[in-house]
């Protein structure tokens, strides 16, 4: 489960010995959401806390979603490059699958 703090403060605690303080804005649980990772730390809340919470099965959903979403935008473009004609419709599915879309404004640097 991953944890975002809107209200309060928690120690965060490795082998009973406290580590650092979060609290409003601030996060744990995120090795898990991301990785399945076992717990690495323990966590005590200092004073009255609201989480706003994401468990890892609807983090997977969302993302899957996402994936989904990007490749129906992303297939019909990749498969009009001529740059791919050489690929088969499986390869440029491949790619389509893969394909992240960013936007920039004006002037804005690509690189830098």
């Amino acid at each position: 489960m991953f944890f975002i703090i809107q209200e309060g403060e928690v120690q965060i605690e490795i082998k009973n010995a406290p580590v650092k303080n979060l609290s409003k804005g601030e996060f744990f649980g995120e090795l898990a959401l991301l990785y399945s990772a076992p717990r690495s730390a323990s966590v005590k809340t200092i004073t009255k806390c609201i989480f706003w919470c994401l468990s890892q099965h609807l983090f997977l959903k969302i993302q899957r979603e996402m994936v989904k979403s990007n490749y129906r935008l992303a297939k019909p473009f990749v498969h009009k490059l001529p740059i791919f004609s050489f690929l088969s419709n499986k390869q440029k599915d491949a790619i389509s699958y893969n394909m992240n879309s960013l936007k920039y404004s004006e002037n804005e640097a690509i690189f830098k």
